[in-house]
């Protein structure tokens, strides 16, 4: 029987082999392996108390954060179906796409927490925020995915330093939806699983050297997924970015010394154009 590839197992097998190393960053904010699997541990309970179960899609609005790390991983854990919407999109747009996915939960930053409630209502869905999430306190005051007779002060309480939530998981399991609009203008969700997730991001077999890598795209988009998903099969640090402004981007190589930098053409030219990659 083959072994299953799960995206869960990433961050557990990780954070047994090398706990203290570094595995995502941001500005002065770094997460360890053992951070991140142990906010996963944590998210995947409160999500479990809040009743998200495995292929229940959960919409997240927000810009770039390092809570979103942990959020990801719990999400992969519990085995519900993890669909980032663009920071920018605005409420319309969001909706409709959002729609498309009839999720479960919708979890939002504070930066979209007026609109975020608006879109919950609309979609019909609970609402929780990421760092609400992230540091174990569950959902918005008033949100019907308290439910009646549901002690979330309790359920927060008792996700402290545990073990994953039992869950039966497969590799052929959905694990994201990424939106796309592809050559219709309309954003269509492009289903991923475990195993596809795990094959594609794939270190490789050889043992080549590898150091950190600067990812210049938002959480929202499936460039960084892809690029941290490999970085983080390898054990190996992902520097994320606020913006892809072609100074931070270089000033972020040279910090951290990367060895690796994926972009898109429009930013490489920027870092030509603005002669910020003169030497590098």
């Amino acid at each position: 029987m083959r072994g299953e590839l799960i995206i869960g197992d990433i961050f557990a097998n990780a954070a047994r082999a090398v706990p203290q190393r570094a595995a995502a960053q941001l500005g002065d904010r770094v997460l360890s392996f053992a951070d991140v699997d142990r906010g996963a541990n944590s998210v995947a309970h409160v999500l479990g108390g809040l009743g998200v179960r495995g292929r229940d899609r959960v919409v997240v609005w927000s810009a770039t954060s390092l809570d979103l790390v942990p959020l990801f991983a719990g999400l992969a854990k519990t085995g519900a179906v993890f669909a980032p919407l663009g920071a920018s999109l605005g409420i319309e747009e969001a909706t409709e796409v959002a729609a498309s996915a009839r999720p479960a939960l919708v979890v939002v930053d504070h930066w979209h927490a007026e609109q975020g409630e608006a879109l919950a209502a609309r979609v019909g869905a609970p609402l929780a925020t990421v760092d609400g999430l992230a540091g174990g306190r569950l959902v918005r005051s008033g949100s019907p995915a308290a439910g009646p007779g549901t002690s979330l002060a309790a359920v927060a309480r008792a996700v402290v330093e545990l073990e994953a939530p039992a869950t039966t998981l497969h590799e052929d399991d959905p694990h994201v939806v990424f939106f796309t609009s592809g050559s219709t203008g309309r954003s269509k969700g492009a289903v991923l699983s475990h195993r596809v997730n795990v094959l594609r991001s794939h270190a490789g077999a050889l043992l080549e050297p590898r150091g950190p890598m600067v990812c210049p795209y938002p959480l929202s988009h499936m460039g960084a997924w892809t690029i941290a998903l490999q970085q983080w099969q390898a054990r190996a640090l992902v520097v994320l970015l606020e913006s892809a402004h072609a100074g931070a981007i270089t000033a972020a190589v040279a910090h951290h010394g990367a060895t690796r930098l994926n972009a898109i053409p429009a930013v490489w030219g920027r870092i030509l154009d603005s002669g910020a990659g003169d030497g590098a």
